[in-house]
């Protein structure tokens, strides 16, 4: 294995793979055609890969080395151009200047026992535009849970029935869900992302769409066997997950209200203004929360505790009769913020003393719910 590589191009590259790798993890480093190609193991057992284009002189054998101590090397080789080339069982020589260094190969080498990266024929596929994919993640990926003893709360789930794309995320106090028509009508499948994964991909096309506004630029996803991959071509970047048969996401549809009896509009950006100026002190108080009240004088949220009080009042239009909840104000302000329109609608089922105990769905005009546990509201 024997490569030219500008610095600047590599140094990008294991920095990006750093975000996703454990704390000791190791990096494989071998030749495709005119690329380098790294691939390393995050903590979720998914395989990370990415490349970088060099002038390749031979293309044969690779490297496995630590990642840390490759990219600490990499940063302080004193020239823009660097020599890279495999000696050994699996270490790596990198030449710069005047400078060399050689890294002597991984111990823990059987980390990297691949499976096969490319799908076979039997594999399940469907693509998603990078404007489409970073839409869809950012309606949803507010709602995943962190606590590790969930796992199965710990990402995304997407699901394809008749062609019809849902992505759902929970984390047990509030669920997000947005439909996407991929146009495949004979496609039925399912792949859960962790989030270790959905950070990383949300970090890419971010980039890809704010950058380049490309809506011909494509996320290939499959899903075959016990594996699925997601590959963003142009970003040179590609996702290798083995998937967990024993992990169950939760029935999320029977949280979904059947019947509701109580419907509200309200302005996003006043109710994220008037979130903004109570949620400090709403924050670090256990089983606290702001209420709102509903009328047809408008929503007045109001918060009491220790002898301070607030209260603020903003415009909505009530189409049934009045009600009464209490949200942690947080939640509802990462609602907001995962919309874009300007009104948002609030439908619950109220008690007969106008107390709302279940939970609520928000929705817009796109395709979206997103649903949120009411606080004690005695």
């Amino acid at each position: 294995m024997k490569a030219t590589v500008i610095k600047t191009s590599l140094a990008r590259a294991l920095k990006s793979l750093r975000k996703t790798a454990t704390m000791k993890s190791y990096v494989k480093v071998s030749i495709d055609g005119e690329r380098i190609v790294l691939c390393t193991m995050g903590s979720t057992r998914c395989h990370y890969v990415t490349s970088v284009f060099a002038s390749v002189d031979d293309n044969q054998g690779c490297a496995y080395v630590e990642l840390n101590q490759l990219t600490r090397i990499v940063t302080m080789l004193p020239s823009s151009v660097v020599n890279v080339e495999g000696f050994g069982d699996g270490g790596l020589q990198l030449k710069s200047a005047d400078a060399e260094y050689c890294i002597f190969p991984a111990l823990n080498i059987v980390e990297f026992n691949l499976p096969d990266m490319k799908p076979n024929a039997e594999a399940k596929t469907f693509t998603l535009s990078v404007a489409v994919l970073h839409e869809v993640l950012r309606k949803v990926k507010y709602a995943t849970s962190d606590e590790l003893t969930r796992p199965a709360l710990c990402g995304v789930m997407f699901t394809i029935v008749d062609g019809v794309l849902t992505a759902v995320a929970t984390d047990g106090r509030r669920l997000a869900t947005v439909d996407y028509d991929t146009g495949d009508n004979a496609l039925t499948t399912s792949l859960f992302l962790p989030n270790q994964v959905v950070d990383k991909l949300f970090e890419v096309v971010r980039v890809k769409w704010r950058d380049f506004f490309d809506f011909g630029v494509s996320v290939e996803f499959a899903v075959w066997g016990k594996f699925a991959k997601v590959d963003v071509e142009s970003a040179c970047f590609s996702v290798l997950l083995e998937i967990n048969p024993d992990l169950q996401f939760p029935l999320w549809k029977k949280c979904v209200p059947d019947s509701t009896n109580r419907r509200v509009v309200f302005p996003r950006d006043r109710m994220l203004e008037a979130i903004s100026r109570c949620s400090s002190w709403v924050v670090g108080r256990y089983g606290k929360g702001v209420v709102f009240d509903f009328s047809g004088e408008g929503c007045k949220l109001k918060f009491e505790d220790d002898g301070f009080v607030f209260r603020e009042s903003l415009p909505c239009h009530l189409e049934s009769e009045p009600f009464s909840v209490r949200f942690d104000p947080r939640y509802v302000a990462d609602i907001c913020k995962a919309y874009d329109d300007d009104m948002i609608t609030v439908t619950a089922k109220a008690d007969d003393n106008n107390r709302v105990r279940s939970a609520c769905k928000f929705e817009t005009s796109i395709p979206s719910v997103a649903l949120l546990m009411t606080m004690r509201n005695d």
